[in-house]
């Protein structure tokens, strides 16, 4: 941390009136090296500036280890007192030098391991107001740490390679992928054209095998013992080969259209008839129209009796009832 602290001081530019500085409370530093000075920052401000105020400063120590605050200095202005002896000489007052005091700053020089521990800032400050004063008490609390300086050295040393680590870490995993990404690129690049490759490839073994398929039809494989005194015979048995082939296909062709023709037409004859029989005038023919044109017993009897008639045609009526009108008798001379 940084110590800050604007002072109030009178600034005129010509015929401008005075102007007051601010104050800022900040907290000291932690970290001593043995055998340099060390600055023990305490500020504390007013709450209102343009109130006049007295303040005196107390520092206090606290070994490492123990208990008790030992008083190690007292701030009076002007006068500054060294209470421990642990400390003579090695105390110098850096704070405010009047007696509205804000600034407890200190130096402490020689610093050695003894001066681990807590060190501890007391303001006690009157506040000059109307018509009685106002006593204000505010403590900060510094932890203070001593390292040697070789330490310092070391974690430096430390720090700067492990940074370099880490930038050369992060070089490496940036090449990397930068390589990574060249090489699918790469990779890409070569799967197009084996895949093109292969396609060709796969166009012309497809395109031969037809040309070799279709020239093992139009003719026979060559016996073995082919000469050349055969060549007439050969060309006929292709011939004859090939027309072999070519009948069988077209039979096949029209077998196959035949049996679908005959299948079609089959279906369509069976649908046909169970539509029909289903048919109200179907129905009608092969039922009502049966029992009308039937004689009944009666009628058949009398008809044959007439027919008989016992040698000579009989002179009585014959009378047929209409079964589907019974009130409508017929009669039959």
């Amino acid at each position: 941390m940084v110590v800050v602290l604007l002072q109030t001081m009178p600034c005129s530019y010509g015929s401008v009136s005075p102007c007051h500085g601010g104050c800022s409370e900040v907290d000291s530093l932690t970290e001593a090296v043995a055998g340099q000075r060390f600055l023990l920052g305490c500020i504390s401000c007013k709450k209102r500036e343009e109130v006049s105020a007295r303040a005196t400063v107390d520092w206090h120590f606290k070994p490492l280890g123990e208990e008790e605050f030992r008083h190690i200095f007292h701030y009076d202005h002007p006068m500054a007192d060294i209470l421990d002896g642990d400390f003579t000489d090695r105390l110098e007052w850096l704070g405010t030098q009047n007696s509205d005091i804000q600034t407890g700053t200190i130096y402490l020089y020689n610093v050695t391991f003894n001066d681990t521990g807590t060190y501890r800032c007391t303001f006690h400050r009157t506040l000059i107001l109307s018509p009685y004063n106002q006593q204000v008490t505010v403590e900060k609390d510094v932890e203070l740490s001593v390292v040697t300086l070789w330490l310092i050295l070391v974690l430096v040393y430390c720090y700067k390679k492990i940074s370099e680590e880490h930038e050369a870490r992060e070089a490496r995993k940036a090449r990397k992928a930068q390589a990574d990404c060249s090489l699918l690129r790469i990779q890409q690049r070569s799967a197009m054209s084996y895949i093109n490759t292969t396609e060709l490839q796969s166009l012309l073994l497809s395109f031969l095998q037809h040309c070799l398929n279709s020239t093992n039809i139009l003719s026979p494989p060559i016996p073995q013992n082919y000469s050349t005194q055969q060549p007439v015979h050969y060309v006929a048995g292709a011939k004859a080969h090939a027309q072999s082939e070519g009948m069988l296909y077209i039979f096949l062709v029209v077998g196959m259209f035949s049996f679908f023709t005959f299948g079609i037409m089959l279906s369509y004859i069976r649908s046909k008839k169970l539509e029909n029989s289903h048919d109200p005038y179907h129905q009608y023919i092969a039922h009502d129209w049966s029992k009308v044109m039937t004689p009944s017993r009666a009628v058949a009897h009398a008809l044959h009796r007439e027919a008989a008639g016992n040698g000579a045609r009989s002179k009585e009526p014959i009378v047929i009832c209409n079964p589907g009108n019974p009130a409508a008798p017929a009669r039959l001379e």
